[in-house]
């Protein structure tokens, strides 16, 4: 395996040696960096001694001389790894921009022909012994074999040499535009099953950065790569579950939902008539609110809520929150909040870890002759939330990932309320 490994990362490094450097390589990092220096992540971090430290980084990186395009875009993502910023992200321009004309055999054909495609990262391997060699490997390790979309995608993924790197190989693709041996994804391990995920996505074909993918439930968090356990998931709630739900559980249990704080009009109107409907049916004296799997949003959506249940709470009345890796953004936030009011216990596990900054614009900035563009952030961190960025929110009770959670949390609520 130890062989196997360097061949690939050797291969991945020798790509398109023979391709001159972007000239404008060194203009890239200004322009990077006077994107960056605006960025409220920066301004709060990036202080006193750190100030002359990133300094010295942007100047180290300029003299650099990245071999080919995939190491110039590794290169410029080390700009982007001091920040604590999660909603940050900086990544290539989409090579694919037009789904629909891959179902047309000649366009697939004149893809596969051009430059963008033939210089794809390739992995000059055998790919029947790397997957012989995956599948032998533990669900609860990070190495494996993966499936994405539906099966759309299987990726076989590996530790190098370097044991803090992992590389992700396609070996089987429905795909048009992947092929076996490409390599669609790069981990680097920066403490136990945390990753600075380098990936490949998988239906618009560019390279991002995203500082903080995990690799937990036999899944990677964040790039949505998930093994095959063969076991129900328990700790995520599927996408075809509606958002919002209200019910009575037993006599003195009720159960509220809350899967989303989208401010968009007309999520708004939804979240509104949802409120409108529950917020006098609140009669029990213990409340499980459900947030798993929320996504953020904003305080439009979400304001109405936390008045609802701090005055529940401060009634005296209970509440338990339940949270997986999948609470998001400003659903942490809202946790966050929820939890300082008496009567408040969280269970499940801890929150993603992307709360602190984020983009009330979807504001993106494209670096002028060049490939790269960057979402950046515009939100600054009034609630001080900067010490959950990357780490997340811990519960007060972590839940068994092995069975059903609300189940869990009843027998919680039963065995400390007699």
């Amino acid at each position: 395996m130890k062989n196997l490994s360097i061949t690939i990362l050797l291969c991945f490094t020798a790509l398109g040696l023979s391709a001159q450097p972007n000239k404008s390589y060194t203009s890239t990092i200004d322009t990077l960096f006077a994107i960056i220096k605006k960025l409220p992540s920066y301004k709060a971090q990036i202080k006193g001694e750190e100030i002359q430290r990133y300094q010295d980084l942007v100047n180290q990186l300029k003299q650099e001389r990245p071999l080919n395009h995939w190491d110039e875009f590794f290169t410029l993502s080390k700009l982007f790894i001091p920040l604590k910023d999660n909603h940050l992200f900086f990544s290539e321009m989409p090579r694919i921009t037009n789904l629909e004309k891959f179902s047309d055999p000649a366009f697939v054909k004149q893809y596969k022909a051009s430059e963008a495609f033939k210089n794809l990262p390739k992995a000059d391997t055998n790919l029947a012994l790397l997957e012989n060699t995956l599948a032998r490997k533990n669900m609860d390790s990070v190495e494996g074999i993966y499936y994405f979309h539906n099966d759309k995608i299987k990726m076989g993924l590996f530790r190098t040499a370097k044991r803090d790197s992992l590389v992700g190989v396609v070996l089987e693709s429905k795909l048009p535009y992947w092929e076996p041996g490409h390599i669609v994804l790069v981990l680097k391990e920066f403490k136990l099953n945390h990753f600075r995920a380098y990936f490949g996505s998988q239906e618009y074909q560019y390279f991002g950065l995203l500082r903080n993918d995990k690799f937990m439930h036999g899944s990677l968090t964040e790039t949505h790569w998930k093994k095959r356990t063969g076991k129900p998931d328990y700790v995520n709630i599927a996408s075809d579950v509606p958002r919002y739900q209200f019910k009575t559980l037993s006599d003195k249990i009720q159960y509220l939902r809350l899967g989303s704080f989208s401010s968009d009009e007309d999520d708004l109107e939804v979240t509104a008539a949802f409120f409108d409907r529950v917020k006098d049916s609140i009669t029990s004296k213990m409340l499980i609110v459900d947030l798993r799997n929320n996504g953020g949003g904003g305080y439009k959506a979400a304001a109405q809520f936390m008045k609802l249940l701090q005055d529940y709470a401060q009634s005296g009345n209970k509440i338990y929150v339940l949270i997986n890796n999948r609470t998001f953004s400003y659903a942490e936030q809202f946790s966050i909040r929820l939890r300082k009011s008496d009567n408040v216990i969280m269970l499940g596990e801890t929150t993603n870890g992307t709360l602190a900054y984020g983009n009330n614009d979807g504001t993106r900035e494209f670096i002028p002759g060049s490939e790269y563009m960057v979402y950046i952030t515009n939100m600054y961190d009034y609630g001080n939330y900067v010490k959950y960025e990357d780490s997340g929110f811990p519960t007060d009770v972590n839940l068994d990932p092995a069975s059903n959670w609300i189940a869990q949390t009843m027998n919680y609520i039963k065995a400390n309320n007699k």
